[in-house]
């Protein structure tokens, strides 16, 4: 998500000694490779598309058997009385580091991430824009992921960080105004009094999870605000191609026109299916006919952002029956479930994981 400021130190405490507890519960075994192959970087899925063991963000998110055998964890997220998507424990190795990107895909355009490190040294730094700063064990930020960021963890030890994905809630959001500021525009603001949270053995808590993350169809109007957000970005960078810009913007608002005109007759039906997949094919072929030199307001190629952001969530039609299928996730000891990169997307768009809902 775009924030105003690159990052937020929310006024929050954790109890690191029960964190890690819960983390020493968890065999080798339970951590996945990144989805993206980056070098030293693992996971354990806590929730996800059914519960199960994926990188997935379309489908309904339900906890996984590692965090429903962590109650701390679950007492974590809990507070920050959020609906919750796709949450994990993300490990670094030492002398590793998490390459410098953007979070360009549908899901980041309304989520932002919450961490809490749990084990981390001084010397393991996040930079985001030009701001870095170090999150100490137990203490909860976040941040803007639109702007580039990167994590540098140079010394020899493990770094792990709980991280929930999560669009807030207005306590989330009255939360985040009281939180201290890093920014690049201003001065760190003053740290508020951090509330401590600790383990409560006797309180059971209930985490609220997304069912409806990506659309079968995406409605007109979000067609239209997702189209004007990558307007007005792709018109504030002065270093733009005028003749590549053009031609992008033209691609764009033929693209909205003709959406609406599809959705006007048919909406979500599935009378109207064969027409969307035939407009987003024709668009993606034009979109990727510009010179990916043709940059964003955080240095992403603008014709890669329309077909994460946009093209690759506007029509998911494997979701109207994938929803449906809520059932609990595997016990332990059955082959986990993962999508492999260069696998076709679960959502049923028919394009690689890579290239659609594993994009960013």
């Amino acid at each position: 998500m775009k924030l105003k400021h690159e990052f937020y130190k929310l006024p929050l405490r954790f109890d690191v000694e029960r964190l890690r507890k819960e983390l020493a519960a968890f065999p080798e075994s339970d951590w996945q490779t990144h989805p993206s192959d980056y070098k030293g970087n693992l996971a354990i899925p806590l929730v996800s598309v059914n519960g199960r063991i994926n990188d997935d963000f379309a489908g309904p998110m339900q906890p996984t058997p590692q965090l429903k055998r962590s109650p701390y964890m679950q007492q974590v997220i809990a507070t920050f009385r959020s609906v919750c998507s796709r949450s994990r424990l993300m490990r670094l190795e030492g002398r590793h580091d998490v390459p410098l990107h953007s979070d360009i895909n549908y899901h980041w355009w309304s989520r932002v991430r919450i961490h809490v490190p749990i084990v981390t040294t001084p010397d393991v730094i996040f930079h985001c824009g030009d701001q870095q700063v170090h999150m100490a064990e137990g203490e909860a930020w976040i941040f803007d992921s639109w702007k580039m960021h990167r994590v540098v963890n140079p010394s020899g030890k493990t770094r792990v960080h709980l991280v929930i994905d999560t669009s807030g809630s207005p306590e989330f959001w009255e939360l985040v105004e009281s939180a201290q500021i890093f920014s690049s525009s201003s001065a760190p603001g003053r740290e508020a009094t951090a509330v401590q949270v600790p383990f409560q053995a006797s309180k059971k808590v209930k985490i609220q999870t997304e069912r409806f993350n990506v659309p079968v169809v995406m409605s007109a109007g979000e067609v239209d605000a997702l189209v004007e957000g990558l307007i007005q970005d792709v018109g504030s960078v002065a270093e733009n191609d005028r003749e590549q810009l053009e031609r992008y913007l033209a691609i764009l608002t033929t693209f909205r026109f003709a959406w609406r005109s599809i959705w006007s007759v048919h909406g979500p039906e599935k009378t109207g299916w064969l027409d969307y997949e035939l407009l987003i094919n024709k668009t993606t072929e034009k979109v990727l006919s510009i010179d990916a030199g043709l940059l964003l307001s955080n240095s992403s190629s603008a014709p890669q952002v329309m077909c994460a952001r946009i093209l690759a969530s506007a029509l998911t039609p494997g979701l109207a029956e994938g929803r449906a299928d809520t059932g609990p996730a595997k016990p332990p000891g059955e082959a986990p479930e993962k999508t492999g990169r260069n696998s076709p997307c679960p959502c049923g768009s028919g394009r690689k994981y890579k290239r659609c809902h594993g994009a960013g």
